[in-house]
């Protein structure tokens, strides 16, 4: 016996749940890429030798 496909309007869970994983990929990389600019600043600081004031 076939299985009636879903109506192409609605989208399966399957598909809702890839979106979320890929949305879930592009936090995760935009995240790892805002601290990897914070340690290429830092590692300039160090390099130029400036010390915090204060």
């Amino acid at each position: 016996m076939d299985t009636p496909a879903p109506h192409p309007s609605e989208p399966s869970h399957r598909r809702v749940a890839d979106e979320a994983q890929v949305r879930s990929w592009l936090k995760l990389r935009q995240e790892l890429a805002e601290l990897n600019a914070r340690l290429e600043y830092l590692r300039l600081i160090v390099s130029l030798g400036v010390r915090r004031i204060g």
